[in-house]
């Protein structure tokens, strides 16, 4: 990159790091701990867990004004999804429709990933159907859908689309399809199996290849002294458990020449609440002389260090009670009940020296939070209040285990993520 084009990279960089920092703290309750544990030290590859698109932009915008603003140098460097380097991204993920629809489809947003010094990681499972076809279009040309997908994969295409009985896909080129009308069908995540057979070898082929080079890229920033971001989870977590560790950081790790830094750090959201969400972001102890761990010790260790640091919040501990009452086939309680059961949970919790959020340990804080909690599952439909303190869960609602976001099942979302901590702190 020229003087000047780094000189603008840095200023547009300090621009949208000073944005975010505005934005996101006037909308949300932030709460960082464990800053001084980030030394900004050449090598360092901050590793984060992957729960909302708000993870990168909300932790990136912290660290480089508390450390590396101004500082070209220590600019830190980030591991980002392909599909955002590629046009169409912005209306495969956002409802934008009409003219501003079609206009905004033609936007590349890699000028200004490359801007801000990301670079792509590729999948090599589970893949945006959009990326998938402009890969396709690169191995084979501009083929006829039916050339590309298999005819199961073209009928779950039509019903996503809402398409009338007899509309088929299946002449319809690949540029075509990454055109504006089936932009609703291009953020879809899709195994390669609906491709057609010579092609998933194809692709898997392809992908494997440009992970190995994009890894070696990775690892000469780090062996140059650079710092850089990823989520080891390799993708967004959609029911609040945390997957397991992608093989490509040992596989980074293996590439380094230098002693890499690992510096974890956690982002929980305590979202089942009246009011603003809060955020906390935890920067845990830097880990360091990994060189020698194995890929599984590597993994584990990196893995529980961004976990653990997080609290558990109000909503882990009253989704897990509410599971509870399910279970044991009952279906109302009481808030008195909830609160005892709580602080009973919570006392044991506190035994095992697990990190609870600072409003579960004073009795007044708490009865605030469980009335905060109950205001939320109420407004949401999850429990109803039938009066004298007592409530109904609506089994029905919670009981949906068919949900890719946090917010289409609060309550096994919440549950999900506590029973992953405790079996990390376990581990």
């Amino acid at each position: 990159m020229s003087h000047i084009g780094t000189i603008a990279g840095s200023v547009f960089a300090n621009w949208l790091a000073v944005t975010f920092y505005v934005l996101f703290h006037s909308i949300y309750d932030i709460r960082l701990e464990g800053l001084e544990n980030y030394t900004a030290s050449p090598s360092s590859l901050i590793t984060i867990n992957h729960k909302r698109d708000l993870d990168i932009p909300v932790v990136a915008s912290i660290l480089h004004l508390r450390k590396t603003a101004f500082k070209n140098r220590l600019r830190m460097h980030f591991v980002a999804r392909d599909d955002l380097f590629c046009p169409g991204f912005l209306t495969a993920h956002f409802p934008i429709f009409g003219i501003t629809g079609k206009l905004v489809h033609r936007i590349n947003l890699k000028p200004v990933m490359k801007a801000l010094q990301a670079h792509p990681i590729s999948q090599l499972v589970r893949n945006r159907i959009s990326f998938l076809m402009r890969e396709i279009m690169r191995i084979d040309g501009n083929l006829q859908l039916k050339q590309v997908i298999k005819p199961e994969g073209l009928e779950k295409f039509t019903q996503l689309l809402g398409m009338r009985n007899g509309f088929r896909l299946d002449d319809i080129k690949v540029s075509d399809f990454l055109g504006y009308s089936f932009c609703k069908l291009h953020h879809q995540v899709a195994d390669k199996n609906i491709l057609q057979g010579r092609l998933t070898r194809a692709i898997r082929e392809k992908t494997l290849t440009a992970i190995n080079e994009q890894l070696k890229d990775i690892a000469l920033i780090l062996d140059g002294g650079g710092i850089c971001m990823l989520a080891p989870e390799g993708q967004l977590s959609p029911d609040g458990r945390f997957w397991p560790v992608k093989s490509g950081l040992f596989r980074l790790f293996s590439m380094t020449t230098s002693n890499i830094r690992v510096l974890p750090v956690n982002t929980t959201y305590d979202f089942m609440t009246r009011g603003r969400m809060r955020i906390y972001m935890t920067i845990g102890p830097e880990l360091i002389d990994l060189r020698n761990y194995n890929k599984v010790e590597l993994e584990q260790r990196v893995q529980k260090s961004i976990v653990t640091s997080g609290p558990i919040t109000l909503g882990h501990l009253g989704s897990e009670y509410l599971l509870e009452i399910l279970n044991e086939g009952r279906e109302t309680f009481e808030e008195l009940g909830l609160r005892d059961a709580l602080s009973l949970r919570i006392e044991k919790l506190g035994a095992g020296n697990i990190r609870l959020e600072e409003r579960l340990l004073t009795e007044p804080s708490l009865n605030r939070r469980v009335h905060d909690f109950l205001t939320y599952c109420v407004n949401k439909g999850i429990v109803s209040n039938i009066g004298n303190g007592s409530y109904r869960v609506s089994k029905s609602v919670i009981e949906n285990d068919t949900y890719d976001k946090f917010h289409e099942n609060p309550v096994r979302y919440s549950a999900n993520e506590l029973k992953s901590i405790l079996e990390l702190h376990a581990l």
